[in-house]
Parts: structure tokens; C-alpha cells; sequence
């Protein structure tokens, strides 16, 4: 594990120890708007989510979140609601299933 430092929009940043444990995005070749997202698991035994809202759009900004979590259930129930374009390959990767 390693010290992990994840910006986010309009807060401090977000700094905690840990590694991730899964990671996908809806970027394509066409699209000039996508999700990232970006799971860790951290030395405390919880759950970190880093969410990426790019955009290529001028007069756009990009988002950026860092958002704790107690379990990879509450991280799966957030993407599901927030970012289902990503939660399904995320969920995989996590060895979970996706309920969108």
C-alpha cells in the first residue's frame, strides 16, 4: 500500500494509504464526455471512491470526487445510482454483480 492523494472539485484534497482494487472508465473514441472511476481499498479496511466527470467541451469543466466508504456494497450501491455507465465493469472487477 501507498500514500494516495485524490484532488477533488471545490474540496481539499483527499489523502489516505492504500491500493486499488479496481478501476474502469466509459471512454470511447467518439465521445468528448466520459466517467472514470477508480476503487481503493485502504490500510483501515474501507473503501475509497475517485470519480473522474471528464469533459472536453470548452466552457466545461471537469468534476473530480473522492468519496469514502465502509464497504465495497456501498461503493457498488453509489455507482449504480451515480455512474452506472462504470458500475458494471466495476462490480466485475471487484468479484461482485451489478445490479443496474
Amino acid at each position: 500500500m501507498e500514500e494516495i492523494t485524490l484532488s477533488r472539485t471545490d474540496k481539499r484534497s483527499l489523502t489516505f494509504i492504500g491500493e486499488v482494487a479496481a478501476s474502469a472508465t466509459s471512454w470511447g473514441p467518439k465521445k468528448t464526455r466520459w466517467t472514470k472511476a477508480v476503487v481503493y481499498y485502504t490500510d483501515q479496511h474501507k473503501y475509497v471512491l475517485g470519480l473522474a466527470r471528464i469533459t472536453q467541451w470548452v466552457g466545461e469543466d471537469s468534476v473530480y470526487t473522492a468519496t469514502p466508504f465502509e464497504t465495497k456494497d456501498e461503493v457498488m450501491e453509489y455507482l449504480e445510482t451515480y455512474a452506472s455507465e462504470v458500475a458494471e465493469e466495476i462490480a466485475k472487477r471487484l468479484g461482485m454483480e451489478a445490479h443496474v
